[in-house]
Order: structure tokens, then C-alpha cells, then sequence
């Protein structure tokens, strides 16, 4: 069976970029993962931060790890990554009007063309839409649906090719669409491109699938909005517009699109600053909500649903803590997502330092018998580029981990969130409206045993335990260069084996 992720709009992106941090940590079925971004956008802030996470996990998982369940899930970027509906002319001045062929239209056929002014404002057809519908999914629905197909546009004719191939093997695909459905990309695209896909694939040989999707509703606002501008999202629009939604989904029947909705959000929406139109600027700080959508989408890899079922999610007033995470094997959850984090945390702190000591020079490689051990009898050499460019590339990964945790626990300022100890590695800058990861020196070591409880004053030599276990590891003969050491180091930093 594979899994098929689309996130739609920059809370799409968003969304995907926590099921990526979920797929590091061994958290999504060990199978392929296709993800595709759909976006007219393409200059999304969003969009790119979510794409630079992809990377960094189909990076990792390029090398050999053994049995860890670090990368395990073999995650599949569509080609091209991102849709447009506008296509080749992305990123260009394009409008509404445009679009459609107004001009040509009113030519040809008057009765349409003044419908089609009913329909839209002179200010909706003339909007450039190079970094959005705006705010107004009408637009975006329209455009959509005149520009998807599964058997004539990239990636979707590829997307329809590998659902179909699982159906021929007797594999049921599951496919999880992510969006919100108070802006304007993700409100427009998830009812017209879930309808779509379900049309296109019934038409062919099996019906042998399943859809659901993640609903997103208001959970931020901003400040103001954008200057200069007759057609844009406004805050005060959020909540009609998602009452507006469901209130479409309920009269259309929903089950006729999706097998499954997940609808998640948080009413105490908080503000990511100052209102953008969209393009680099849109570059909103990671989210909770966006973590339990993710979630939602790994439940229905792992169980697929009922027809037509809907579930709400709730948690405990005013906190999140663990036992309000949704996943089917709890324990499982704070076990493995707990072990990604401590491994991020050792090798940011203590060995990517050591590592750049010896690659330098400055220290002797027999200071370090879990590098003798691990690394050269594996075979390996820091003075091979492609075997130093792995280490880097896991310590990039590293380090977006660790700065999407501390984001999602300080970005909702209404809500307590209880999952990590962010403060052991990150900081507010010095003028506090940034998170920023500690240096490497100043990483409180002594909350390492801990990380997953925060509000334990516990403090362990847990880190000096994990050195002594790497010390004593043997090189797996199976596995050869960085991923002997980084299989060792996962492993070893399995909370499991910690001291309670």
C-alpha cells in the first residue's frame, strides 16, 4: 500500500511539513509516502520552508540505516513538486479574466459572459493572482477546476498512474488531503480537487482507494491588512468564511467526496504578525494545529475509515500535553518522536563538534573511540566529501527539527504546551520576537534525560550514559560510511533505555 499527501495552500505546505518530522521519527507506515504541493503561489514562504524540510528528509534517507526507524518511511517528491493550475505561467501577472479568455468570451457568447460578471467582481477578475486567490476560494475553485487533470498534466497524470498500479496489485491507496478552509487556496482546492480526483478514479479500471482529508479551520490571524490592495484575506473573514465552509460541506454531502474528514483547529487564533498578500513574505512560524493534522493524516494511513466518517479532535482546557496527541499507538508516539528529538539534541551538542574537531585536525580521532569504532572501521573517511556532506546534511536536519519544536510550543501564546523541554536548546533573540537554536556550548546538557517531560527539575548525566553506550557499539558489518554512526547514535538515544 502507499500513501499519497497533498497539502493544499500554505497551510497544506505547513501541514506536510510536520507529517515530514513525523516520517523522520519513524512515525508514518513503512511504506512510499508521495507528497505533492499545490499552490499558485510558488513563492509562498510557507511553501518554501516545508519544501527545504522535504529535502532535508529524502536526504536522510538516502543512507543506509540498518533496522533504525530514523527515515524509514520512503518519502516521494512529485515532479514537479508543485502544482499551479496557472501552470508554465506561474509567477507571472495573471487574472482572473485572463484565465478564462474574458474578452474572447464576450465575443462569442454574451449570455455567459454576463454570467460570468454576476459571478465576479471587476476587482475579482482583474486581481493578479500570481500569489493567490486571495482569500477568495471562489476564484480559486474556478480556476482549479478548469486546469486539473489526472491523465493530461504533470504530476498529476503520474499521481493517477500510481494509484492505479496499487489497485492492480490488489494494494488499497490511501490519499490525505490538508488545507484550510477559511483562506482562499486551500478553502478552494480541497472540495474541488477531493471531487475531482474521486470522478477521474472511478472512471478508471478500480475504485480500489480511499480520500479523506484534513480540515483546518481558523487557528491565526494578523495584524491589518495588506496596503494597496482591492482583493486580499482579511482576519475578521476567517471565521464567517470557515462557518461558510462547513456549512457547504454538510448541504453537499461531504461523504460523496471524502471517506473521511479530520477537522481541527483553535479558537484562540493567534496573531503571526503583520498581514501579507502573499509570496516570501507569507512565512508564518509553525503551529500545533499543523502537528495534529499530521497526525491525523498517520491515523488514516494506519486505519483508513469509516464511510462518511467526521472526527473532531479536543484536548485538555487550556494545555496540550502528550495524552492529548491523537495516534493510534500513543506510547509509540512519545517513544519515537522522544528519540528524534534526543538524537538531534546529542548530535547537534556533542558529535557533529567532535566530528568537525577531527575533520579540522584539531583533535586526534583516538579521543574518540566510538569514531574509531563506528566510523572508520565502517569504513568511512571525513575527508571524503560525499561522507562529510552526509553528516552536514543530517546536521541542517537537525537543526530545522529542533527549531519547528520550540516554534510550535511558543507560536500558540493561549496554550501551555507540554511536550518538550525547547528551552534546553532554543532562546529568544536578544530583542525576544525570534526563536533561535542555542550554541552548541550553551545546549543545557543536564535536561538532556528529560527533554520529554519539561516540567520535571530533574537533572541526569543522561548524555554522558549515551557516550558510554556509543563507546561500546560495534560496527554493524551491514551497514557501511556515516550510517554505521548515526544508526549507533539513534539508537542509543532511545528514551527507553534512560534512567527514570
Amino acid at each position: 500500500m502507499s500513501c499519497y499527501l497533498i497539502g493544499i495552500g500554505g497551510t497544506g505546505a505547513k501541514c506536510i511539513e510536520a507529517a515530514t518530522h513525523l516520517s523522520a521519527a519513524g512515525l508514518l507506515p513503512d511504506n512510499e509516502l508521495y507528497t505533492l504541493f499545490v499552490d499558485p503561489d510558488e513563492s509562498n514562504g510557507n511553501l518554501e520552508q516545508a519544501k527545504v524540510t522535504l529535502d532535508g528528509h529524502i536526504k536522510g534517507q538516502k543512507m543506509t540505516l540498518g533496522s533504525a526507524s530514523l527515515f524509514q518511511t520512503r518519502v516521494r517528491r512529485a515532479k514537479p513538486s508543485v502544482w499551479s493550475p496557472f501552470g508554465e505561467n506561474s509567477g507571472s501577472e495573471l487574472q482572473l479574466r485572463s484565465s478564462f479568455s474574458y474578452s474572447q468570451m464576450r465575443a462569442q457568447d454574451e449570455e455567459i459572459a454576463g454570467l460570468f460578471d454576476v459571478l465576479y467582481s471587476d476587482d475579482e477578475k482583474k486581481a493578479d493572482l500570481a500569489v493567490g486567490f486571495r482569500g477568495h476560494p471562489s476564484i480559486g475553485a474556478a480556476v482549479m477546476a478548469q486546469q486539473l487533470s489526472l491523465s493530461e498534466t504533470e504530476p498529476w497524470t503520474t499521481f493517477r498512474r500510481l494509484v492505479s498500479n496499487d489497485a492492480g496489485t490488489g494494494d488499497k491507496a490511501r490519499i490525505f488531503l490538508c488545507g484550510s478552509v477559511f483562506g482562499g487556496t486551500g478553502a478552494a482546492g480541497l472540495p474541488t480537487i477531493g471531487k475531482l480526483i474521486r470522478q477521474e478514479l472511478r472512471s478508471g479500471e478500480s475504485d480500489n482507494f480511499e480520500i479523506a482529508c484534513g480540515l483546518v479551520l481558523p487557528y491565526f490571524s494578523f495584524e491589518g491588512t495588506p496596503k494597496d490592495e482591492d482583493i486580499k484575506a482579511e482576519a475578521k473573514s476567517f471565521v464567517p468564511n470557515a462557518q461558510a465552509a462547513l456549512n457547504y460541506y454538510w448541504n453537499k454531502r461531504h461523504d460523496d467526496i471524502f471517506d473521511g474528514m479530520y477537522v481541527v483547529g483553535d479558537p484562540a487564533m493567534s496573531s503571526v504578525g503583520d498581514a501579507s498578500v502573499g509570496g516570501p513574505t507569507q512565512e508564518n512560524k509553525p503551529h500545533f494545529v499543523e502537528l495534529l493534522v499530521a497526525l491525523s493524516a498517520a491515523d488514516f494511513f494506519e486505519t483508513g475509515t469509516g464511510a462518511g466518517q467526521v472526527a473532531l479532535m479536543s484536548r485538555s482546557e487550556g494545555g496540550l500535553e502528550w495524552s492529548d496527541l491523537p495516534y493510534p499507538r500513543s506510547s509509540e508516539l512519545r517513544q519515537k518522536l522522544s528519540q528524534l528529538i534526543h538524537f538531534s539534541f546529542a548530535y547537534l551538542s556533542t558529535y557533529k563538534p567532535a566530528l568537525d574537531a577531527i575533520r579540522s585536525g584539531e583533535r586526534g580521532s583516538y579521543a574518540f573511540p566510538w569514531y574509531v569504532d563506528l566510523v572508520e572501521q565502517a569504513g568511512a573517511r571525513l575527508q571524503d566529501d560525499q561522507v562529510w556532506k552526509q553528516f552536514e546534511n543530517l546536521e541542517t536536519y537537525a537543526q530545522r527539527l529542533l527549531k519547528w519544536t520550540a516554534e510550535i510550543h511558543e507560536t500558540a501564546s493561549q496554550t501551555d504546551i507540554s511536550l518538550f523541554d525547547c528551552k534546553a536548546f532554543s532562546s529568544r533573540d536578544p530583542e525576544g520576537n525570534e526563536i533561535e537554536l542555542r550554541d552548541e556550548r550553551e545546549f543545557r546538557r543536564r535536561r538532556f534525560g528529560v527533554l520529554d517531560r519539561p516540567n520535571s527539575e530533574s537533572e541526569t548525566d543522561e548524555l554522558s550514559n549515551v557516550w558510554n553506550r556509543l563507546s561500546s557499539a560495534s560496527s554493524p558489518r551491514e551497514i557501511g560510511g556515516a550510517g554505521s554512526f548515526i544508526q549507533a547514535l539513534h539508537e542509543a538515544c532511545n528514551p527507553d533505555n534512560f534512567s527514570s
